[in-house]
């Protein structure tokens, strides 16, 4: 599950999401916004043990691969995504053909539960990029489907997105 976490350390205090990692909750990882990192924290001690540069601009979001010691980073003014391998704590690469436009910001990052989708909502144009984890590439582009986070249907075939984020939380595309 993601959250969003505060926290300080030397650079100063920084906000930052966070998911924590499913070897049985022993990490979590965390969007370091400021330093563009990730930061891998032990839970039993709140200790960082790791800071891997995301080599994007302003990490914004972060999402585990159910299936893969993966971990998708956000990252929000270069609008791409650095996949980490958290096992080896290490920068593997950016996603290829992720085409986010010039002027667009994303959003909002999900994971499909089956691990085959990265769905990613962007602002202002509110579009849906679909990209396919085993080929590599953006398998769709959905317009104006909002801005606000994103919900996936346990089985992977329905995603959930409130339409115009913060301005109209009840509506769901």
């Amino acid at each position: 599950f993601a959250v969003l976490v505060t926290y300080s350390s030397t650079r100063g205090t920084s906000t930052g999401r966070a998911a924590t990692a499913p070897e049985a909750f022993t990490y979590t990882v965390v969007a370091d916004f400021e330093a563009n990192d990730l930061l891998i924290i032990r839970n039993n001690d709140l200790t960082a043990v790791a800071s891997i540069p995301t080599q994007g601009v302003k990490p914004y979001n972060v999402e585990l691969d159910p299936r893969k010691p993966l971990a998708y980073v956000l990252n929000r003014d270069s609008r791409d995504v650095s996949v980490i391998d958290i096992q080896q704590r290490r920068f593997l690469h950016k996603l290829p053909a992720l085409d986010i436009p010039t002027g667009e910001m994303p959003l909002q990052m999900e994971v499909t539960p089956n691990g085959k989708y990265l769905l990613i909502v962007a602002w202002p144009s509110e579009a849906l990029y679909v990209y396919d984890l085993r080929s590599n590439q953006l398998a769709a582009t959905v317009p104006q489907v909002g801005t606000g986070n994103i919900a996936i249907a346990p089985d992977s075939t329905r995603a959930y997105i409130v339409q115009g984020g913060l301005f109209n939380p009840n509506q769901l595309v």
